[in-house]
């Protein structure tokens, strides 16, 4: 049996500097910057990097992600699930930016219409996708972490409930939790339940605890650390450690994601270990 089987979005992101976003017209572009993510591409970059096995299962079109696949097969992701369709765009998300709005637009591609089905036996499965994905989980025997992600939206309260019901983690940030509870009715954490809050930290709820984690302070561009911080977790999930270290390691993860971006991330193992600790002596006799 494999470990992880993670679904989610290989993304292009085309980010646009603008200095103003109008309402309709024109505007000139004064900087123009691409950038290989989305929810499985960020997640894999990492995890590949500090030993975490796993395999993506996604969808691309090869007119747009020719480059990003040639540099996940340079970095040694496995790619067999990876679907790939020769005349197909996306997905890509066009994203303009005058440093206090922005407004994004998200071209799905072969992402629309994609039937996956899931090749192999795994302890894991990860699904940050959308309401479609519910037959899987209800015929697959592997523990599911439930992480809609952006696409929380998309999901009636019904499907909400039992994505929920059949999971054994489920990840939110604290707008998709919200919104969770509203929709679902659901107050209290029924299963382990990781809510992320960006600069404040994430909390994790788990046998009827809530336990707090800080954040460790950082300036930089936050693009992909959520996705950077899943990789603590599934460090810890593979390495059978407990649950409150995966959250360490998230956090300390995200913190040099933030610091210095997706490529830049070099930490090995000892030193994880290493700066883990060192926060679990500083952070958590005050949290």
């Amino acid at each position: 049996m494999k470990f992880l089987a993670y679904f989610g979005h290989l993304n292009i992101d085309v980010l646009m500097s603008v200095d103003t976003i109008p309402r309709e017209g024109s505007v000139n572009v004064r900087d123009l910057k691409q950038r290989f993510g989305g929810t499985a591409g960020n997640f894999a970059m990492i995890a590949r990097r500090i030993g975490v096995p796993f395999d993506v299962y996604s969808v691309i079109g090869m007119r747009t992600h020719r480059d990003y696949y040639a540099m996940i097969e340079g970095m040694g992701i496995a790619t067999e699930h990876i679907e790939r369709f020769d005349d197909e765009n996306g997905p890509i998300c066009y994203i303009a930016t005058d440093g206090k709005r922005q407004v994004a637009f998200m071209h799905q591609g072969p992402m629309e219409k994609w039937r996956p089905n899931l090749a192999e036996d795994y302890e894991y499965v990860h699904f940050s996708t959308g309401p479609n994905y519910l037959d899987l989980a209800r015929n697959t025997h592997a523990k599911i972490v439930f992480d809609p992600s952006q696409e929380i939206g998309k999901y009636s309260s019904e499907e909400l409930r039992e994505f929920y019901d059949l999971s054994y983690i489920s990840i939110f940030n604290d707008h998709e939790y919200r919104l969770f509870r509203e929709k679902t009715g659901i107050a209290t954490a029924k299963n382990i339940t990781i809510v992320t809050s960006g600069e404040k930290g994430s909390t994790l709820f788990m046998d009827g605890r809530k336990q707090d984690f800080p954040a460790i302070p950082s300036s930089g561009d936050t693009v992909g650390a959520g996705d950077s911080f899943r990789a603590g977790i599934y460090l810890a999930l593979f390495s059978h450690r407990s649950l409150e270290k995966g959250m360490i390691y998230g956090t300390v993860i995200a913190h040099h994601v933030i610091d210095d971006g997706i490529e830049g991330f070099t930490m090995d193992s000892d030193e994880l270990e290493k700066e883990a600790e060192n926060y679990r002596r500083m952070f958590m006799k005050r949290s």
